[in-house]
């Protein structure tokens, strides 16, 4: 019922653009946009649920923000953000829930098997991914 709803889809996306601005919403309202985002995705690939409106999710920008802002950055922020990617991996990065995407250098999805197993993180995003991870392992 939750993925018919364009009203919540529009505002989910909303509020996750303005967290990639210089108008950064309260902790409180991103890690609840995270979380329901990464439920929405988790429950979609459970039940093949029909998606109406798809949400746009700038991976690279997400990653960025846990490897920049993971000491000035609240726990419970950091746990939704982790839970997000979580459920982003889990479904092998493509879900009708959202449209990820890396930033301008993503480019097109590669043929073979081997090299479109990164896509859309490509070499370098997966190593800051498993660099920020290792990092907030050792934390």
């Amino acid at each position: 019922m939750l993925l018919c709803n364009a009203g919540l889809m529009d505002q989910l996306q909303a509020t996750l653009n303005l967290s990639s601005s210089s108008l950064f919403p309260t902790s409180t309202l991103l890690c609840c946009s995270r979380l329901l985002l990464s439920t929405l995705v988790t429950l979609q690939h459970t039940h093949s649920a029909q998606v109406h409106r798809s949400i746009r999710l700038n991976l690279g920008s997400t990653v960025q923000a846990l490897v920049l802002g993971k000491r000035k950055t609240g726990s419970l922020l950091l746990a939704r953000s982790l839970r997000l990617l979580q459920a982003v991996l889990d479904v092998d990065l493509e879900s009708p829930v959202l449209c990820v995407s890396v930033g301008p250098r993503a480019g097109q999805r590669p043929l073979g098997d081997t090299d479109s197993s990164l896509y859309p993180l490509g070499s370098y995003g997966a190593h800051c991914l498993i660099t920020t991870l290792y990092g907030l392992l050792l934390q």
